[in-house]
């Protein structure tokens, strides 16, 4: 009898050692959940980063700015729905706030999911492209039932719109966003055929790097822009490659003047060539010529997964290949289900002699009732 009550002190010194253990765990949560794929392996930091986000053959660039608001231009394809807001959710926003929402132009590749973002999430404002509906009062107009739709759930939300123009100026914390087109004064000049071209140009600039989001311009666009702009205005350190990769984009002059250190092409499985191989020779003759690494830099959604790039004091890039990987439950919950069931092993025995003990009384008191009467 004294060997076993030994025996069963031994064993709970055991338990509870064990669940000090488990305890301390939460100390080295962050370590302990990458290890366990409960989240991804990247820099957790306060500087501002730029998330391509995997959405297939389309686009959705999310500002994670080091202030602590958000910019999510684009919203990729409508099969890579859940993926994004998985991504939204659980990488770059702390509630469902997006302070900027920004559409680049119509293609369903970028607004499909437009509308689902405006409905399940707080929007600041609203920056649209100068594509104009019959119900915008304007002599030219389109008719398109997706983007008609994105406009309207716009309106009945009261959520404040802004036409994309060049005139656009914006800061946020130390960031400063700059939309260099279209142009204000000549919205009509673009071609009404290629909705593309009203892709809005963005460069975001903080610690002195500067990073430029092109939509789905085509090389037409780059040579208005070199046209209207000195060349230190657009001298920048990472390019979004226009168009996922299209040949129509990213010319060589387009290169040249841009000079990027830094390159992403954000595409998926599709049936146009994109990346084509046109616009990577260009690349790699770029760096010949100028004795570059930009190649080596190239990034693209469809073989690195979703890219990270921060904007420190040194440009660092990071990856998360696959969002659906990771559970993202907090550690501590983990804990305290092992915690829990060490306790049951700890008083299982206490608790089953207890139970046998209220049984054998209540037996008893049955029994001496019935006796009684």
């Amino acid at each position: 009898m004294i060997k076993d009550v030994e025996r069963k002190s031994y064993i709970n010194i055991i338990y509870l050692v064990i669940i000090v253990f488990v305890l301390l765990t939460n100390i080295f949560s962050g370590f302990f959940s990458k290890l366990l794929y409960l989240k991804p392996n990247i820099l957790e930091t306060n500087e501002t980063q730029i998330h391509f986000i995997n959405v297939g053959q389309g686009d959705a660039i999310v500002i994670s700015f080091a202030s602590g608001e958000t910019m999510l231009v684009d919203a990729g394809t409508k099969l890579y729905n859940k993926k994004l807001t998985r991504y939204l959710d659980n990488i770059v926003l702390k509630d469902k706030k997006i302070d900027y929402l920004v559409l680049s132009h119509t293609d369903l590749d970028h607004a499909i999911n437009m509308e689902y973002i405006v409905d399940n999430y707080d929007i600041g404002i609203f920056y649209r492209p100068p594509i104009y509906l019959e119900s915008d009062g304007k002599e030219e107009f389109i008719v398109n039932e997706v983007y008609e739709n994105l406009i309207n759930k716009v309106n009945i939300k009261n959520i404040p719109t802004i036409i994309n123009d060049d005139s656009l100026t914006i800061s946020v914390g130390n960031a400063k966003v700059s939309w260099i087109y279209p142009d204000k004064d000549d919205l009509y000049g673009i071609s009404n055929s290629n909705y593309n071209n009203y892709s809005p140009v963005i460069i975001l600039e903080e610690n002195g790097k500067k990073a430029m989001l092109t939509g789905d311009i085509d090389s037409s666009i780059e040579r208005a822009l070199m046209n209207m702009y000195p060349a230190e205005m657009l001298n920048i350190d990472i390019l979004k490659i226009a168009h996922h990769g299209s040949n129509g984009s990213t010319s060589i002059e387009f290169l040249e003047a841009t000079s990027p250190d830094y390159a992403v092409v954000s595409v998926g499985e599709n049936n146009y060539g994109h990346p084509s191989d046109d616009m990577l020779s260009r690349i790699l003759h770029y760096d010949n010529i100028h004795n570059t690494s930009l190649f080596e830099h190239l990034y693209r959604t469809d073989r690195d997964g979703n890219i990270i790039v921060n904007l420190g004091n040194r440009i660092a890039v990071e990856f998360i290949d696959n969002i659906d990987k990771y559970s993202f439950t907090p550690f501590w919950i983990y804990t305290t289900l092992v915690i829990f069931i060490l306790l049951l092993f700890m008083f299982g025995p206490y608790i089953k002699v207890w139970y046998k003990r209220w049984r054998y009384d209540l037996h008893n008191k049955r029994h001496k009732k019935l006796h009684n009467n």
